[in-house]
């Protein structure tokens, strides 16, 4: 594209243009990593939240599976903390499931790992059932003296067969809060990742803001003195001078497409016109000076004659010093006529 070409309208525009395009662009990318952040926080917010959150519940399920075996077997059944601690035992069978993999869910990433606590929650909760069942047939430890031998041997049992699980679900407790500490680290990274995205966003709007404007200032610049201004002032100086007669000057910027370029073809034509004119004054400026010089040389011809060679007094006269006519035209070639007297003497008057 060709700025000459452009209309001083358009001209006044690109660097509006230039402004609006680089402010554009710096919106653009702004909105970009704006919505790149959003997103990394919904992500933290709908998924490794949650994620914690469901792992915790698992965590509180393998505890409440160990419970139920102790208060079943410390407590006789007709208690309403043993009624509720063999609910909750029964209820433990969907809640594994459930629990699991509900936060694969909103946790995808880590859908392995809570897979892996749902199998051994789950199995925990098989080998439970055996002590548990026990429990719930001989009286509660609070009777003290007045329990028999044989259930005495029960509750033994129990005890006996309750330490694996018990230690076991010790061990995925552990598991589950090892995990749930990793989620929160991993959180807490993302986090300070994404807050140092954002603050790196500002930055760079701010950059961008600061490039455009000077980026415009520059453009305005360049473009006005170099596409008009100057072109004017040159322009104006050539006027000038074919305004004083002189041309000899080069005319510039007729081949634009611009304004500036219609001033400079009407000087052209102002110029071409003013020569066309010299030239055809030319010929009639020779032929003027060769009909004046013709005439003066007629009258001093007839001075000779009247003169007589000699003055009244009889006295030889001193030579008559040669007599130049230099005439020239305005802007025509320089004519010059000549013409010599012999004559003897000058009258006196």
């Amino acid at each position: 594209m060709n700025m000459d070409n452009l209309k001083l309208g358009t001209k006044a525009l690109l660097p509006v243009a230039l402004l609006a395009g680089l402010f554009a662009t710096g919106t653009w990318v702004s909105m970009a990593n704006t919505t790149k952040t959003t997103v990394g926080y919904e992500a933290l917010t709908e998924h490794s939240y949650q994620g914690v959150v469901k792992a915790l519940r698992a965590n509180l399920l393998a505890l409440q599976i160990g419970e139920a075996v102790h208060i079943v077997l410390d407590y006789d059944t007709d208690r309403a903390v043993v009624q509720k601690a063999l609910k909750d035992f029964a209820a433990a069978k969907a809640n594994v499931d459930a629990v699991p993999n509900d936060a694969a869910k909103v946790d995808p990433q880590h859908a392995q790992a809570y897979a892996g606590f749902r199998d051994r929650i789950g199995a925990i909760r098989e080998e439970a059932k055996v002590p548990r069942g026990i429990a719930k047939n001989t009286p509660g430890a609070d009777h003290g003296s007045t329990i028999k031998p044989a259930e005495l041997d029960d509750m033994a049992k129990v005890a006996n067969l309750r330490y694996p699980p018990d230690e076991k679900l010790e061990a995925v407790v552990q598991d589950i809060v090892a995990f749930n500490n990793g989620l929160l680290d991993e959180i807490k990274a993302k986090s300070e990742g994404l807050h140092a995205g954002a603050e790196a966003t500002i930055r760079q709007s701010l950059v961008v803001s600061v490039v455009a404007i000077l980026a415009g200032i520059g453009f305005s610049i360049w473009i006005s003195r170099s596409k008009v201004v100057g072109p004017l002032l040159r322009l104006s100086a050539q006027m000038s001078a074919l305004a004083n007669r002189d041309l000899s000057q080069q005319v510039e910027g007729a081949g634009r497409g611009d304004e500036i370029g219609g001033m400079a073809k009407a000087l052209q034509t102002f110029k071409d016109n003013a020569l066309a004119l010299k030239a055809a004054e030319a010929p009639a400026a020779s032929h003027h000076l060769r009909r004046e010089a013709g005439g003066l040389a007629e009258m001093i011809g007839k001075f000779r004659v009247s003169s007589g060679g000699h003055n009244g007094r009889g006295r030889a006269s001193a030579p008559r010093p040669a007599l130049k006519t230099t005439a020239a035209s305005g802007g025509g070639a320089l004519r010059k006529a000549e013409v010599d007297s012999d004559a003897d003497s000058w009258k006196e008057f």
